[in-house]
């Protein structure tokens, strides 16, 4: 089925052998991984299934491990797709201030296979580290996708991370105040 320039899975379409090398090369820093997912418009429908899979391996971890119920699982899958357009959007964004060259499509494609280690997440203290080790897998497919160097995809990367920690520690001191104004 295709929507615009999008192609998603169709009939006969499965996770074989090439799906399970492509998370393979993501996870291990193969850049020509990303550059080909950037590039290659019929890996849309994959790569979207790749994002979902990591968010629901990561949520039926998490329910498992935590206790954290079915909510989880469902969560963390629809999370990771909802997540994955908007972190696009905002790092193309970001990465044209600094002169990158990506479409906002194939960098959803090299973002979603840099989201593989994230199915990890669910896992205590090894979940931080997948965490940690996507933000390198965003570094590189922020790389490949905008064509900058790596320090300048650090920055595109890094910048709406620093800005979204900035608001949550914010939030998080208000919430705190009211909190503790209430008792007062």
């Amino acid at each position: 089925m295709a929507l615009g320039e999008w192609t998603f899975a169709t009939e006969g379409d499965e996770v074989g052998p090439e799906t399970i090398n492509r998370i393979r090369r993501a996870v291990t820093l193969d850049a020509s991984l990303y550059q080909e997912a950037d590039q290659d418009e019929g890996l849309m429908g994959e790569a979207i299934l790749v994002a979902a899979l990591s968010g629901a391996v990561s949520g039926l971890l998490a329910w498992l491990l935590s206790d954290s119920g079915f909510f989880a699982f469902v969560s963390f899958a629809l999370g990771a797709i909802v997540g994955l357009f908007i972190a696009a959007g905002i790092l193309l964004l970001v990465g044209k201030l600094f002169g990158g060259q990506a479409e906002y499509t194939g960098l959803v494609r090299a973002m979603a296979y840099a989201m593989a280690p994230n199915a990890l997440s669910g896992i205590p203290f090894i979940g931080l580290l997948a965490s940690l080790w996507a933000f390198v897998c965003a570094v590189v497919a922020v790389r490949e996708s905008h064509a900058v160097s790596t320090g300048a995809a650090a920055a595109i990367v890094l910048i709406p991370a620093a800005i979204l920690i900035v608001i949550g520690i914010f939030l998080a001191i208000l919430v705190g105040v009211a909190v503790f104004s209430s008792f007062t």
